[in-house]
């Protein structure tokens, strides 16, 4: 019987497929010589707000500069407090240091691994400006209680939609949730790019009419610097091949949720790990399907399905708080719902093109895991 080989992630296949399309606006690029900005940019950002469903868009040359433009454009200041959920890949956090602010960390919640939205009130002080919700793995999270809270103490909200391309809160696009929101295209996410990219949406055109000051070293003319911004424009080769994707990212999108309903079928009865917990005004885009295991023996599951030709990965190891930077602010147990996810939590192979037969041998070799360990 010839071996079934499950990778973590397959771009390849993905891009086979778009090649040509891809390639043909290369060529007109490189005869016209347009590499910065000009028309492909701009209709990236006018297909990108509209699957968003939002009034604008920014586009940028990578998450962490979105997040960071977004946050120079709410008016962002050194010392200035922001809330970040302790359980989240480094740039969000990162970004708001790299302007001088402080991030507060909040705890998340078990099962959606979410931030705690009812743990953000006791963090609030004069000195916070803002609150930074992620949509983790492409998993919503708790808008609506976010933006009440912020509203009632004058704050904005960013949404951290780097994993949540095309997900859904109560019917309405992650992106558009809240005062402003971030988008990373970085290769491996749902949209991805062909290099590095990102992007921040809203539906205040004038605040998006800064974040194209801000990112064009402060410029609405040429050689006039009136604020202080960076250079952080998306290449138009980058701009073009996301163009040729937005005409797939929903049938990929359904494609990842076909795969994530398969998963939940095939180890809906494997008691020793935790599947993700998904709200009913939840719809996800499963940039990740990340299951936990009751049983210490992570590591161990890891190993074993390595052993067996099927890549699965760790989001994320060290969580935040654990960190260099905020070694000497938090102690390990300060935030005990991410320190759990980030020691039990592994993530199983998720991407389009994935075919049941995969995701089938992935969860027999899991259920076959957990028996042969019971024996022991």
């Amino acid at each position: 019987m010839k071996q079934i080989t499950v990778p973590f992630l397959d771009l390849k296949k993905q891009h086979k497929k778009i090649k040509k399309q891809i390639l043909k606006n290369w060529e007109d690029i490189l005869v016209n010589a347009s590499f910065v900005g000009g028309s492909w940019v701009e209709k990236f950002e006018d297909q990108f707000k509209s699957f968003c469903e939002t009034d604008a868009c920014a586009a940028v040359d990578s998450g962490t500069d979105a997040l960071e433009v977004a946050l120079r454009s709410l008016g962002v200041k050194p010392g200035d407090e922001i809330l970040a959920p302790a359980n989240t890949f480094y740039a969000t956090v990162e970004a708001i240091l790299l302007i001088g602010a402080i991030p507060v960390l909040v705890d998340c919640k078990h099962g959606t691994w979410n931030i705690n939205e009812d743990l953000i009130e006791e963090k609030l002080n004069s000195k916070t400006v803002g609150i930074i919700g992620v949509h983790l793995y492409g998993n919503p999270c708790e808008m609506d209680t976010i933006n009440k809270i912020a509203e009632r103490h004058n704050l904005w909200v960013l949404e951290d939609s780097a994993q949540a391309h095309g997900a859904t809160y109560k019917g309405r696009k992650c992106g558009s949730l809240g005062n402003a929101a971030a988008f990373s295209f970085y290769p491996g996410k749902n949209l991805g790019s062909t290099g590095e990219g990102g992007a921040i949406t809203s539906n205040n055109k004038e605040f998006i009419d800064r974040c194209k000051q801000v990112r064009n070293h402060g410029c609405k003319v040429k050689y006039v610097h009136e604020i202080l911004g960076k250079n952080s424009k998306m290449p138009t080769l980058i701009a073009s091949a996301l163009s040729v994707k937005m005409n797939y990212i929903e049938e990929w999108t359904e494609k990842r949720r076909r795969n994530a309903a398969y998963y939940y079928k095939y180890l809906s009865n494997v008691k020793q790990i935790e599947l993700p917990e998904i709200k009913d005004y939840s719809n996800p885009v499963w940039h990740l399907f990340v299951v936990h295991d009751k049983t210490n023996n992570r590591d161990k599951l890891h190993e074993y399905l390595k052993s067996q030709n099927i890549s699965t990965g760790f989001h994320y190891p060290v969580p935040v708080h654990m960190q260099n930077h905020f070694k000497n602010i938090y102690e390990p147990d300060d935030f005990p719902v991410a320190k759990y996810n980030a020691s039990q939590s592994l993530s199983l192979p998720m991407y389009p093109e994935l075919t049941k037969k995969q995701i089938k041998f992935v969860c027999d070799k899991v259920k076959e895991f957990y028996k042969q360990h019971e024996k022991r």
